[in-house]
């Protein structure tokens, strides 16, 4: 890929994400039993749920 003298590149901005919510004691095992009979899995309960990263 050639550069253009006197062009510049254009910077995406940066964008925050929103903080991961606390999340009560019935949520978590809600949480874990979905992930154990299958109906989400770790990503997808991440994002359902707004929590970090479930292993």
């Amino acid at each position: 890929m050639k550069t253009i003298p006197g062009k510049k590149k254009k910077v995406a901005p940066v964008v925050r994400r929103k903080p991961f919510d606390k999340v009560e004691e019935q949520t978590k095992i809600k949480i874990v039993e979905e992930i154990k009979t299958g109906m989400t899995s770790c990503l997808g309960a991440t994002r359902k749920y707004r929590v970090q990263g479930i292993r």
